[in-house]
């Protein structure tokens, strides 16, 4: 088999006849100790590495002479140094791929030049570019003036601004994370808006004026548009002909440099503002040019500032290119066992490509099901029909491309039939057993709260000033035990009054009883009717002593506060719960209250306490009929230290993203949990293979969207 290969690639050498495009521009450069050519397309505005070798073989594709001719005299000059015919092989296709060659394109470049055509339109669609021009005039003018702000000097207060910046969010962390909830409010989309175009603006123009600065050209700037979404762009390529690569990694940062600066400076503005306009501004400038900035900027997983700073760093002009070309070749040589070699000897290079390509394979991947799931949430029920052609343009069609290559290769290249019958089988038999045998027992949960079901409050009989206090918030206290002590001079001296006229009431009936007994009858009465206002009144005495009504913990939060506070009659001194009656009040998501309502004929949920890391069992009581988006428990809600999500109605009251359903589970008998202690319960769907989820969970996201934006 191997040799009719050979024959098929030699035959087919001695009859192609490509040539390099004309408008190529190929400059010498030392890359790692290592010389190179730097091969510039300015057309398309890419830049491709090659060895000198490779050069060399390139140099000699004038379209006149056949590769095998080239071939021979790359053999006759440079002997063992020459290219292997696998390696002309690879770098024909190579080039073809990349689109340097005029004419005589490998067959495989034709075949998919329709494929290309189609996906390259729906990018378009999604995400069209409106070139401006050439910016260089203007750059040239404005030069001058900025100067100053791109060089070292400018750097070192860039650190200063930036560090002290950190420290002011650090230090009031929970004024800042608090004041997230009004971001994304109907009421600011404008104010986002419009500091998202101006910090993309300043953005850009700092990727330009570095390139400038640094003596590199911008060629074209524009406006490109993710998914409507307006993201300014430059074309800073020619940095690379750029010999430093701490220049063109200046290049790569500035955009982030600059906009942390802007970051930095609203946050020293935001530190010493109130609540208002200003404040919420500065707020929102924070966060776009911060988090966003270093989570898709830096990113170097995708072709952003990230990606280019690294290239530059590790002197990989295409890096991209370069790790998924070595992904082809491994899954090629040692899956399809196709005979072919990668211009790479170094281990600790294969590794890094390997790394670096699977990495950015996965996130492309990610970014694709992303880009379709917000195609379908935006451009309405279009959206759904939209995202469709999108996954067949960018998943399916590559796929019947991979199958193509797998069974019938291209004229020079041709996998194992045997290794290709047996992959596919596997992967059939793979999808076949995801629908049929692979099953998947989906875990639902939900977060809860332990709080006492039994509570008792203290209340004031006689009003007072709190003179003592005897115990503190989560004490026990047994029935009867003194809580608070009020002072109430008035109705002490009013006991004490009493007491003395009693005393001469008594005086008074001795000295009557010889001498006037009717008068003598009068007192008494009048004795009696005192007597009775004394029993009430010391009674009333007592009660400035409040005692726990019933045995449990002090629930009161704050209670030392209490100390020379008036209370007056009717007030709530202090509450108590019943620590031996205890309930776990769960969030159930109303997705999910389906699976629960089964349970409550069974009844018995097991609830896991992370601060105990203990398992408790519990029994269900009760769910409530309706779901509701208000804060069941505080301690649920993130602002509460929960993990459910809460939002802010724009009037400074906080509500649950989503409506849940209120469950309560009895807890009577375990001693060791406490009130607030949170936890959650796990329960398991039916099982159900994992294709049949997938098949729920895209029928349940069409109908979901296509119900809120019918």
């Amino acid at each position: 088999m191997m040799d009719s290969l050979v024959d098929l690639a030699v035959q087919d050498l001695e009859n192609l006849r490509p040539r390099m495009r004309s408008n190529l521009k190929f400059t010498f450069q030392i890359i790692k100790n290592v010389p190179c050519y730097v091969i510039e397309d300015p057309v398309n505005s890419r830049y491709y590495r090659v060895g000198v070798n490779e050069y060399k073989f390139l140099s000699l594709l004038n379209g006149k002479k056949s590769v095998a001719e080239a071939m021979r005299i790359m053999a006759d000059t440079m002997a063992e140094d020459a290219l292997l015919q696998n390696e002309v092989v690879q770098m024909l296709h190579w080039l073809g791929n990349v689109n340097l060659l005029e004419t005589n394109k490998p067959q495989e470049i034709d075949d998919t030049w329709k494929l290309f055509g189609l996906s390259h339109g729906v990018s378009k669609l999604l995400f069209p570019k409106f070139p401006f021009g050439s910016p260089d005039k203007i750059l040239s003018k404005i030069l001058p003036l900025m100067r100053p702000l791109l060089g070292w000097g400018f750097f070192c207060v860039w650190i200063v601004c930036v560090v002290g910046a950190l420290y002011l969010v650090l230090s009031q962390w929970d004024r800042f994370a608090l004041t997230a909830g009004r971001v994304l409010s109907v009421n600011n989309w404008l104010h986002l808006a419009i500091v998202w175009c101006l910090l993309k603006v300043v953005h850009e123009l700092w990727h330009a004026l570095v390139c400038k600065y640094h003596g590199a050209g911008v060629r074209e700037t524009g406006i490109l548009f993710i998914l409507f979404i307006p993201m300014g762009y430059v074309d800073t390529s020619s940095c690379w002909n750029l010999s430093s690569k701490w220049r063109r990694i200046h290049v790569a940062f500035a955009g982030m440099k600059i906009e942390l600066l802007v970051a930095a400076v609203a946050t020293f503005i935001w530190s010493e503002t109130s609540v208002g306009l200003l404040n919420q501004v500065c707020y929102e400038i924070i966060l776009m040019s911060s988090i966003t900035t270093l989570f898709f900027n830096a990113n170097p997983l995708m072709r952003f500032d990230g990606y280019y700073a690294l290239a530059d760093y590790i002197e990989e002009v295409n890096l991209y290119s370069r790790a998924q070309g070595y992904l082809q070749y491994l899954g090629k040589k040692y899956l399809l066992g196709v005979l072919c070699s990668f211009n790479e000897d170094s281990f600790k290079t294969r590794l890094f490509l390997f790394t670096y390509g699977l990495s950015a394979l996965i996130w492309r991947i990610l970014i694709y099901a992303g880009i379709a799931l917000a195609t379908s949430l935006l451009f309405l029920g279009a959206g759904i029909a939209l995202s469709i052609v999108y996954i067949f343009v960018f998943a399916i069609l590559p796929f019947v491309k991979l199958l193509k290559y797998m069974f019938i290769g291209n004229e020079m290249l041709r996998p194992a039939l045997w290794r290709s019958v047996v992959l596919t089988s596997g992967l059939v038999y793979f999808v076949y057993a995801i629908f049929t045998t692979i099953t998947w027992e989906k875990g639902l949960e939900a977060s809860g709260v332990i709080v006492y079901k039994k509570q008792e409050i203290a209340r004031v009989y006689c009003p007072g000033f709190v003179k003592k206090i005897y115990v503190d918030v989560g004490q026990s206290v047994r029935k009867g035990e003194k809580l608070l002590k009020l002072e109430n001079r008035d109705a002490d001296n009013e006991y004490m009054n009493l007491l003395l006229t009693i005393q001469e009431t008594k005086l008074r009936i001795r000295q009557l009883q010889q001498e006037d007994l009717v008068a003598t009858k009068i007192e008494k009465e009048k004795l009696l009717y005192l007597e009775k206002q004394r029993t009430e009144q010391k009674k009333l005495v007592d009660s400035l002593v409040i005692v726990s009504p019933i045995d449990g913990i002090v629930a009161t939060r704050n209670i030392t506060q209490l100390l020379g506070t008036y209370l007056a009659v009717g007030s709530e001194a202090v509450t108590i719960f019943d620590s031996k009656d205890k309930q776990f009040v769960i969030a159930i998501h109303q997705d999910d209250i389906d699976q629960y309502s089964v349970l409550l004929s069974k009844r018995d949920l097991v609830i896991y306490v992370p601060s105990l890391e203990k398992n408790f069992s519990g029994t269900l009581d009760k769910i409530h009929p309706t779901a509701t988006t208000n804060i069941l428990h505080p301690a649920l809600a993130a602002i509460g230290g929960g993990n459910l999500p809460v939002q802010n109605d724009g009037e400074g009251n906080y509500q649950f993203v989503v409506p849940y359903f209120r469950a309560e589970i009895s807890l009577s008998k375990h001693k060791d949990l406490k009130s607030g202690h949170r936890g959650y319960v796990r329960i398991y769907e039916q099982k159900k293979t994992i294709g049949m989820h997938l098949y729920f969970m895209i029928e349940d996201w069409i109908q979901d969207t296509w119900s809120q934006n019918s």
